[in-house]
């Protein structure tokens, strides 16, 4: 039993599921130095760089609503402590770590180009002031068996 009385091994999202051990995986922007931040994955301990000028990084899930029968794709929750669904009267209902109510994950990236720091460079981006260009971009997937019993 976990935080918010749900057993996470109980739950089936269709007939023929099954199961893949994970090892745990965290990703995070390391900007210890700021003319090169990168997007470190760290797994078992060790620290290995996927790309390289990446500003920020978010992972976010929305989540299935079951009192309203509704999956809410333009709110995702960023935090897992913090979901929560709306009961019967309105308000909101803590469902904190229920990842069984995932329904889709949005993956966000700013990435930037390298700074130029020449004095002949006068371009300074809108984003933070710095000259380099930035550019984001996100991506939302939708698994379509982890909602194939919600209606």
């Amino acid at each position: 039993m976990v935080s918010g009385g749900y057993t996470p091994f109980g739950s089936q999202f269709c007939s023929t599921d099954w199961v893949i051990k994970l090892a745990p995986i965290r990703y995070h922007v390391d900007l210890t130095d700021s003319n090169n931040p990168k997007l470190l994955r760290t797994q078992n301990g060790t620290d290995s760089v996927v790309m390289e000028q990446i500003l920020g990084f978010k992972i976010g899930a929305a989540i299935w609503d079951s009192i309203n029968m509704d999956f809410n794709g333009s709110n995702y929750y960023y935090r897992p402590e913090e979901y929560s669904i709306t009961n019967g009267a309105g308000a909101a209902t803590p469902v904190p770590y229920n990842f069984t109510l995932v329904r889709a994950v949005r993956a966000s990236l700013i990435g930037r180009t390298t700074p130029n720091l020449s004095a002949q460079y006068t371009f300074r981006n809108s984003f933070d002031g710095g000259p380099y260009q930035v550019q984001g971009s996100a991506i939302v997937v939708n698994p379509r068996n982890l909602s194939m019993n919600d209606y």
